[in-house]
């Protein structure tokens, strides 16, 4: 609505095809796109990629899930400071913003914030509670809850509201923290996280680890059952084009950065992940052959 508002054009891909993408970008010289990280990564791994003239492209924003800072990090080296990160959602609406000027690789402190989703919007709200609903202090994370105006009221399922708004808040189910200068980091989904042998493991930090790996495109992490560990953390990884790796080497190269507890203990590579419709990686689908017969199933 923005574009037709300011006399633009709007050009409507029939789904998702990097390719196609690529080839609209081109000729019809887009000028803004919008995209799930997902993209991103297709696009960095696109073998034609460079082809293509993507010199009108001035504005990428990404949103819908986290986004790893390392793979970030290429795509301002290829791209250039061309992206906006929104962090939003069905029930809070949009909460935050990492400004194209937001996203640096010139200083230490910047490249940390390329983790992050930014600071809030003017006029929403946002605290980070316990359990208990309780505000905690900056840099302890808990659930992200948001309030400001736009705001749903109520689900149609009025019983449902108990578990998303309480105390005048939208509790999103993420897990994350805010920074000293009001930067807000988003840690995992509260439903994805790992319990194995006590502790807690948060796939995302998992994931974000194996991408630093130069060999891996894609990863989703997830927790399959263990008859001692009552969940293992396990791995499913996409290699970039003509390269390989091993699983011993990826599995140390997370002991390396994390520790013995959050490293996967079993690795299996795939040609790709499966998609849902908004673009996102389905990990319901990749974690329920898993999971089978079982009376529990996380997330």
């Amino acid at each position: 609505m923005p574009t037709f508002l300011r006399g633009g054009t709007n050009v409507m891909l029939p789904g998702l095809d990097v390719s196609t993408l690529l080839e609209k970008i081109e000729k019809e010289k887009v000028t803004a796109t919008a995209v799930v990280p997902t993209i991103v990564y297709l696009l960095l791994d696109h073998p034609d990629r460079a082809k293509f003239d993507l010199s009108s492209l001035k504005t990428m924003i990404y949103a819908g899930a986290p986004i790893a800072p390392e793979r970030l990090r290429e795509a301002l080296d290829i791209f250039g400071p061309i992206f906006i990160q929104a962090y939003a959602g069905t029930e809070p609406g949009y909460v935050s913003c990492l400004r194209k000027e937001d996203h640096r690789v010139d200083t230490e402190e910047g490249v940390k914030r390329l983790a992050s989703a930014g600071r809030p919007l003017p006029y929403v709200k946002l605290t980070i509670q316990d359990e208990q609903d309780r505000p905690l202090p900056v840099g302890e994370p808990g659930e992200i809850c948001s309030q400001q105006l736009g705001q749903m009221l109520t689900y149609v399922d009025s019983s449902r509201n108990a578990e998303a708004l309480r105390g005048g808040w939208v509790h999103t189910g993420d897990i994350g923290f805010v920074d000293d200068d009001g930067f807000l980091y988003i840690v995992d989904r509260k439903k994805d996280l790992v319990v194995s042998g006590g502790f807690n493991v948060f796939p995302r930090q998992v994931e974000d680890v194996l991408l630093t790996h130069p060999a891996v495109a894609q990863a989703a992490v997830f927790g399959v059952p263990h008859e001692k560990w009552g969940e293992a953390v396990f791995a499913v990884v996409v290699t970039k084009p003509d390269q390989r790796v091993g699983e011993d080497e990826l599995i140390i190269h997370v002991k390396h950065q994390l520790g013995s507890v959050p490293a996967p203990k079993s690795i299996v590579f795939t040609d790709q992940l499966p998609v849902n419709p908004a673009g996102k990686v389905d990990k319901k689908t990749i974690r329920a052959p898993y999971w089978a017969g079982r009376t529990r199933q996380i997330g």
